[in-house]
């Protein structure tokens, strides 16, 4: 019994030694088919071809998403264009739950394109502000039947062939 207890303390002596224990460090990597990294002053970015599987789980106050390249770094709702030719467009509510609403009121009396796409790129739906144009210049779109998530959506100014893009989240 002596013995053991002596070997074990002996061991423990060894593995506290500097240089005597190693662990496993692993950085992030992905093995796509093609891909790129690119940085600057202004930010950085990162891509690959390859994740053909992802999917986005949730719960009421969390989401969990596979794959290397996570979506959502913080919560952008609006991406701002240089001379902006929409004037002033709110989106609200923001998240949605069914309804989503653009007040077009300060955007002049343009004709405008809406594109719905998911996160992953895919065109969802698209209308003209004719289509869903309300008394007092509010266009509505309904977002009832899409599961929750990241959406984008793309307004585009058909008469200046310009467009301002909105990250819309889904929840249910």
């Amino acid at each position: 019994m002596k013995k053991l207890l002596f070997l074990t303390i002996f061991l423990m002596f060894l593995a506290s030694l500097p240089g005597s224990s190693f662990a496993q460090s692993l950085a992030p990597q992905v093995i796509g088919t093609a891909g790129a990294y690119y940085t600057s002053a202004g930010g950085s970015l990162a891509w690959t071809i390859g994740e053909v599987v992802v999917e986005t789980d949730h719960s009421a106050s969390n989401y969990l998403t596979q794959g290397f390249h996570q979506t959502g770094a913080g919560f952008i709702t609006s991406v701002q264009e240089r001379g902006n030719p929409f004037g002033d467009i709110r989106v609200y509510p923001n998240p949605s739950e069914n309804d989503l609403y653009f007040d077009m009121r300060d955007a002049g009396n343009a004709h405008y394109a809406f594109d719905l796409y998911d996160i992953s790129g895919q065109k969802l739906r698209s209308v003209t502000s004719e289509q869903v144009n309300v008394p007092g210049n509010i266009c509505h779109i309904s977002m009832a039947g899409y599961s929750a998530g990241i959406y984008l959506v793309n307004v585009i100014n058909l008469d200046k062939n310009q467009m301002k893009s909105f990250r819309i989240t889904k929840s249910n």
